[in-house]
């Protein structure tokens, strides 16, 4: 078996401190191998919770990452570092009509039926996004 695949799979549905593993999630790290997201100077001390958002992002992967267990629960989800157990899996369904935000969304309704959500300490993916372009062919397509 891979490590990719045990990394992945491990654990999903088993217990953790009497409560079952049914949905984990990871971090993101980029290119330098940290996971923080940049913060602009004036970000911390806004009244504006969104545009505090980024801090407040990094402030809750700093708990969960600060924990000498390996699992904590959480109420954060990246979708492309989430594993989901079977049972999870076939008994919520993704809603088809968010274009953002569907990994939280997705978290909040599993939690409400029941299921529990861990982070991972060791599930790990490193983020590369392509560099932002001009737009050009999207507005090409999109007129055409």
């Amino acid at each position: 078996m891979s490590r990719l695949k045990l990394l992945h799979t491990e654990l999903a549905g088993s217990d953790f401190k009497g409560k079952k593993i049914n949905g984990k999630a990871g971090i993101y790290l980029n290119s330098d191998g940290d996971y923080k997201i940049r913060e602009t100077a004036d970000m911390r001390s806004s009244a504006n919770i969104f545009i505090r958002k980024a801090a407040l992002i990094n402030d809750a992967f700093s708990h969960l990452l600060s924990a000498t267990e390996r699992f904590a629960e959480t109420p954060i989800a990246l979708g492309g570092n989430m594993v989901f157990s079977r049972e999870l899996y076939t008994s919520v369904p993704h809603d088809p009509n968010i274009t953002r935000g569907e990994d939280i969304d997705y978290l909040i309704n599993s939690r409400l039926l029941g299921f529990n959500w861990f982070f991972d300490r060791k599930l790990r993916i490193t983020h590369l996004p392509p560099e932002a372009g001009s737009g050009e062919l999207f507005h090409r397509h999109l007129w055409q």
